[in-house]
C-alpha cells in the first residue's frame, strides 16, 4: 500500500501563508483518512522562519505576526522562495499590511522597521526594502519592488525590526510578478 500523503496547498515556489492563518496551531491531515496526526509540544508551525521575538498575534479581524526589536539583533521573519520560480529579468512586487509601535532609529541608516526582498548571487546579496516610519504608525500597505539579476541563486522575503528597537505588526503578505522577462 502506498504511503499516506501529507495535505499540502502551497504553490511550489511561492509566498506560503502571507496571512499567517495556518501559522500556530494547526494539525497536519492526512489526506485519504482524514487522520489528524499529533502536534508535538507547543511550537509554533509556519512556513515563515521567526527570530527571537516573533510570534503570531490576533490582528485587528485575523491572525497576523508581531516582531519585538530589542536595538542590536536582527528581527527578521523569512520565508525562503524556490529560486526556479524567478527567471533574471522578471520584476516582482512585495506587498504587506503593516504596522509599528515605538519603532526608534537606529544607529544605521538601513536599521529600520521594514519589508524586503533578499537575494542571493554568487557575487553577493542585495536589498531591495521599503521602511516603516519612526515611533508610532497604523497599519498601512507598504510594497517594494525588484527586478531577479542574472545568476540568482537565492531568493526570499522579509519583515521586522532590522536592528533597531520598537515593534512591527506584519500582515497579508503577498508577492505577485508584474513583468515578465525579455526575449
Amino acid at each position: 500500500e502506498p504511503m499516506p500523503q501529507l495535505a499540502c496547498d502551497a504553490t511550489p515556489g511561492l509566498l506560503r501563508d502571507g496571512g499567517f492563518e495556518k501559522a500556530g496551531g494547526e494539525a497536519v491531515k492526512l489526506l485519504r483518512s482524514g487522520t489528524l496526526l499529533p502536534q508535538i509540544g507547543k511550537a509554533t508551525r509556519t512556513a515563515w522562519q521567526l527570530p527571537l521575538g516573533a510570534k503570531i498575534a490576533d490582528g485587528d479581524s485575523s491572525p497576523c505576526m508581531t516582531v519585538q526589536g530589542d536595538g542590536q539583533s536582527f528581527r527578521m521573519i523569512r520565508q525562503a522562495l524556490t529560486v526556479e520560480a524567478f527567471p533574471a529579468g522578471s520584476v516582482w512586487r512585495l506587498t504587506a499590511r503593516m504596522k509599528g509601535v515605538g519603532v526608534a532609529r537606529g544607529d544605521a541608516g538601513w536599521k529600520t522597521a521594514c519589508l524586503r526582498w533578499s537575494v542571493q548571487t554568487s557575487e553577493r546579496g542585495t536589498y531591495s526594502t521599503v521602511s516603516l516610519p519612526f515611533g508610532d504608525s497604523e497599519w498601512r500597505e507598504v510594497s517594494v519592488e525588484m527586478t531577479v539579476p542574472t545568476g540568482v541563486r537565492g531568493v526570499s522575503v522579509e519583515a521586522g525590526m532590522n536592528g533597531n528597537a520598537g515593534q512591527v505588526w506584519v500582515d497579508d503578505v503577498r508577492i505577485e510578478e508584474i513583468k515578465k522577462p525579455s526575449l
